[in-house]
């Protein structure tokens, strides 16, 4: 019901999740994704100017409404492409049966408005094109082989581990009997939380402290996600590397 709603415009509105989660973050003119949306608005603006009489305020309210949400969010872009076009559509059949051509768009800007939608469409989904018959490993990223063979090496079962957000979901699958920092179910977690989880994966003082209150047994550190983190940690005497490969670094408790 309505919670659908509100629960999506909580996360949209989030600080928190808009920093940590870009996909949560607003469109903005640097992004293909941005540029295109905002070409997208002003095609469908430009077509609801020239109409030349009274739009349904339904029709108002729907286009609306998706639009704030693709401002919101880049995750949002997505309900605007598929409700734009249908309501774009009701109102050019509703001008064709009214039979006056004198304010009908003209095929140009037709052809404009389902450009603009269309390439909303290509950008939202960047895998249209390649081949669906791809390695194994591919669908499964992230998930680090030789990291999570380390800290099964390292760690036994109910250890505390804090993790790199990006694979939380997949230690739970293959190692469910070590518990994570954080995962992919960013709006689970209390912002008290992610401030712990940005502050350690930044470096930043009393990062140690934190760990400490945790209870953590050991740290994975992806290199960008906690890039801050890797050199301190690696010269702190109370943690000791274990494992480390391209894919990231495996720290214990000395």
């Amino acid at each position: 019901g309505l919670r659908v709603w509100t629960y999506a415009f909580g996360i949209s509105t989030n600080p928190v999740i808009a920093r940590i989660v870009s996909e949560w973050q607003p469109p903005t003119l640097r992004q293909k994704v941005g540029v295109t949306f905002l070409l997208s608005g002003i095609a469908v603006a430009a077509f609801l100017a020239r109409r030349g009489r009274a739009i349904p305020w339904t029709s108002l309210l729907w286009l609306g409404i998706f639009f704030v949400g693709g401002l919101l969010a880049i995750r949002n872009i997505l309900w605007w492409a598929l409700a734009a076009p249908p309501a774009v559509a009701a109102l050019l059949q509703g001008r064709t049966d009214e039979g006056d051509s004198r304010t009908e768009p003209s095929s140009a800007l037709h052809t404009l408005i389902a450009g603009c939608l269309v390439a909303v469409f290509f950008v939202v989904f960047p895998w249209w094109g390649k081949s669906v018959d791809r390695p194994p490993q591919d669908l499964l990223w992230p998930a680090p082989p030789g990291v999570t063979a380390a800290v099964a090496r390292a760690s036994s079962p109910g250890d505390r581990m804090f993790n790199a957000q990006l694979w939380g979901s997949w230690f739970e699958l293959s190692l469910p009997s070590r518990p994570v920092f954080v995962d992919s179910r960013i709006e689970i977690y209390q912002p008290s939380v992610w401030r712990d989880y940005e502050a350690v994966s930044g470096g930043r003082q009393g990062w140690q402290r934190i760990l400490d209150r945790w209870g953590v047994a050991l740290v994975v550190a992806d290199p960008h996600e906690q890039a801050n983190l890797i050199p301190l940690i690696g010269r702190d005497p109370a943690w000791r590397l274990v494992f480390h490969d391209h894919d990231g670094y495996v720290f214990v408790r000395a």
